[in-house]
């Protein structure tokens, strides 16, 4: 079935902010939603500052070396 709600994080290398910005998303009340987070860092610290909530089923985690128009 597929989640009411979806809420979607674009970041680029500010794994310090990303990590704060999942964290209260996830903390949100209900359970029906999916966030997804769009990773186009360089470092690829964005997935170590993750590292705690890579266990629940609502997050989906891409990392991508294209880098979008700015």
């Amino acid at each position: 079935m597929e989640p009411a709600a979806s809420v979607v994080i674009a970041t680029r290398d500010r794994p310090g902010h990303l990590a704060e910005s999942v964290s209260s998303v996830l903390r949100s009340p209900g359970e029906d939603f999916e966030l997804l987070v769009v990773d186009q860092g360089a470092s690829g610290e964005g997935e170590a500052a993750l590292a705690s909530h890579l266990h629940d089923p609502r997050l989906r985690y891409v990392r991508t070396d294209e880098r979008g128009l700015s």
